[in-house]
């Protein structure tokens, strides 16, 4: 007898213990305008290079294709240079000049 209602108050406990009242709120927008540069606009000339692509092909030339994220768009340079010039890794800031920007 003692411990059927030892395992009834346990359950009960158990069930009351988990229920939980819902104090979910609704998602309010924000009041202050968020600024959103346009990428024709963007004049930054440095980033992350977040991909990088080399190519050697049998010379001291190495063309390496980095593809960069500035702080207000993405841009995809191709690099001539030797191995002893530079060498590019992912993460690496990268400082380049608009002009040189692929289309």
């Amino acid at each position: 007898m003692k411990k059927t209602i030892l395992t009834t108050l346990t359950a009960i406990a158990l069930l009351t213990s988990c229920t939980k009242e819902d104090d979910l709120q609704p998602v309010i927008e924000p009041t202050t305008p968020v600024v959103v540069v346009p990428v024709d606009n963007c004049l930054d000339t440095c980033g992350n290079v977040i991909y990088a692509h080399h190519l050697f092909n049998n010379t001291d030339t190495i063309v390496s294709t980095l593809t960069i994220a500035t702080s207000c768009d993405v841009v995809t340079l191709v690099i001539p240079h030797t191995l002893e010039q530079v060498q590019f890794y992912t993460n690496m800031e990268v400082c380049f000049d608009r002009a040189d920007i692929q289309k």
